[in-house]
């Protein structure tokens, strides 16, 4: 009788399996230069990329080794930056002065919600600082307030 019960028990968990294994994984988005421009927040920092390559950049965290050790502001550039082989696309931002500071921002999220990101301290436990449009960008209600994750990373 237990045989009997094993068998329809096994055919599911196969099932479970090959419908995940078949399911698509998650893709971080690719987005357009144009989609960058605009102002992101999050954890005090804030940028403003305009539409030219120009960026107003507050707050933006420098670390020595896996601390945050102070803030950089400041004008500068920034530039879409591809996808390359372990990393995703994202923005570079350049801000004279700031050079010790974060200066790509991958991105996560999806392609309707980007959220540049960038990843402080230890790689295998470190924090991630999170960006988010401002809502008014959107045309919607969505907060666009700060995430930080500690011992993860976004999706």
């Amino acid at each position: 009788m237990r045989l009997w019960a094993l068998g329809p028990i096994g055919v599911a968990l196969i099932a479970s399996f090959l419908s995940g294994a078949a399911a698509p994984g998650y893709r971080p988005p690719v987005l357009e230069e144009a989609a960058y421009a605009g102002t992101w927040t999050g954890d005090g920092v804030r940028l403003e990329l305009g539409a030219r390559g120009e960026v107003t950049a507050r707050e933006l965290p420098v670390h020595d080794g896996f601390d945050v050790v102070r803030r950089c502001s400041g004008r500068g550039t920034w530039k879409p930056v591809e996808a390359a082989q372990g990393d995703r696309a994202g923005v570079a931002v350049s801000v004279p002065g700031c050079e010790d500071a974060e200066s790509v921002w991958q991105v996560a999220g999806t392609r309707e919600r980007p959220e540049p990101f960038v990843l402080m301290g230890d790689p295998d436990a470190g924090d991630v600082a999170v960006l988010r449009k401002r809502a008014a960008e959107w045309g919607t209600t969505v907060p666009a307030q700060s995430r930080w994750w500690c011992r993860e990373r976004p999706g």
